[in-house]
């Protein structure tokens, strides 16, 4: 049990894998799957350093996920929080000593 456990709350997670068609030729194909992990989500604002960088913009957010979900917090994954969702950019994984703490994830606001 992590703190990620403690105060986190449950979003859904959609795995997205994407191939060629069988004959490996034509448009890529993408499969998806749902489920449930819990999280810590903090939407950024303007004073946020990665807004400030120009990493991610005010409206995007960071997750941090129990490490244990690390087969599905990766790039180019979806996240749904309060109804939006969010894709994956990039995944931070914060040890201490050697032991995964949290698996951090910087998401983008997918705009529909």
């Amino acid at each position: 049990m992590t703190i990620i456990d403690d105060v986190g709350e449950g979003v859904t997670v959609r795995s997205v894998t994407r191939a060629l068609d069988s004959s490996g030729y034509g448009d890529m194909t993408e499969t998806t799957a749902d489920g449930t992990v819990t999280a810590v989500i903090e939407l950024l604002q303007a004073d946020d350093e990665v807004v400030k960088s120009g990493i991610l913009n005010m409206g995007d957010a960071v997750g941090y996920f129990d490490p244990d979900d690390v087969d599905a917090i990766k790039e180019g994954n979806r996240v749904q929080h309060n109804s939006i969702w969010y894709i994956i950019k990039a995944i931070n994984v914060e040890a201490i000593g050697g032991t995964a703490m949290h698996i951090e994830a910087y998401m983008s606001k997918i705009v529909t």
